[in-house]
């Protein structure tokens, strides 16, 4: 099979890995307090997430919306003339309309078959996940073997996440237009814990610092206890410096950062960080 990935930008996947993989973004759209409509998406393998991130931290009043059905119809479309099979990732938890779009637009194409693979994981995790299913891929010989190595990668995968979002794993993104969630410096933090495909609260906080040494309890614990090999990283621009201090305690993994995408900062805020591994 000739299997094409298609995904939007909520995965926090590095580009370098696009053209590796064969993986084609779908970009949001940001319009500014001015009504002017930037698209993230620049080319079939080029974003402009940094662009985008920039306007929207200068203005507060920036809105997000989702890449449309028409966008997943244009890309499917373009995809038949090289591929036979698209498989295209996204949330329905965190970003349902997204999902919704891709399911509708496979049901508009017809020559090339399309399979909507859900995920649960979130920012530094689905990158992760997207990228060690992306290898996967290339020597897969069925769907179902595609579906079971996604299950087992969702399952595998530990992540953290602190935020001054307290509704991050309850709400998710259930609107086609959503505001950056801007909180005060008397708004607590709170740990979240991706394991087994499930989103817990296991702590929160107003010192970052007892998080912190939380986190990097959680990452010592899972180094030394599981056969880990890989570690996916990102953060927001004010906790950059705190997030890396807390990845020099590990030593035998494989480190990689990824940029923070623009549904990240509307649900996390200016004040996040995110550390996957498996």
């Amino acid at each position: 099979m000739e299997i094409a990935i298609v995904t939007d930008t909520s995965r926090a996947l590095p580009s370098q890995l696009y053209k590796l993989y064969n993986v084609y973004p779908l970009g949001y759209y940001l319009e500014d307090s001015k009504g002017t409509i930037f698209a993230e998406r620049v080319s079939a393998q080029e974003v402009q997430t940094d662009k985008l991130l920039t306007i929207a931290e200068k203005d507060k009043n920036a809105q997000l919306y989702s890449p449309t059905v028409k966008d997943f119809v244009e890309l499917y479309t373009f995809l038949e003339e090289d591929f036979d099979h698209i498989i295209s990732f996204h949330s329905s938890l965190f970003t349902p309309t997204v999902f919704e779009n891709a399911i509708l637009a496979k049901k508009v194409v017809s020559d090339i078959t399309v399979d909507v693979l859900d995920t649960y994981s979130f920012e530094s995790s689905s990158g992760l996940i997207l990228n060690q299913l992306a290898k996967k891929i290339q020597d897969a010989e069925s769907i179902n073997e595609i579906r079971k190595e996604s299950f087992s990668l969702h399952g595998r995968t530990h992540s953290q996440l602190l935020t001054k979002n307290d509704q991050f794993n309850k709400i998710g993104l259930r609107r086609v237009t959503f505001l950056s969630n801007i909180k005060s410096a008397f708004v607590p933090w709170n740990l979240y814990l991706f394991k087994q495909s499930n989103w817990d609260l296991v702590k929160n906080s107003r010192s970052i610092k007892t998080l912190q040494s939380e986190m990097e309890t959680r990452l010592i614990f899972l180094e030394k206890s599981k056969d880990l090999k890989f570690c996916y990283y990102s953060s927001s621009k004010r906790l950059n410096k705190e997030v890396k201090e807390l990845l020099e305690k590990l030593d035998n993994l494989y480190v990689e950062e990824t940029p923070q995408t623009l549904v990240s900062y509307f649900l996390t805020s200016e004040y996040s960080m995110n550390i996957s591994v498996l």
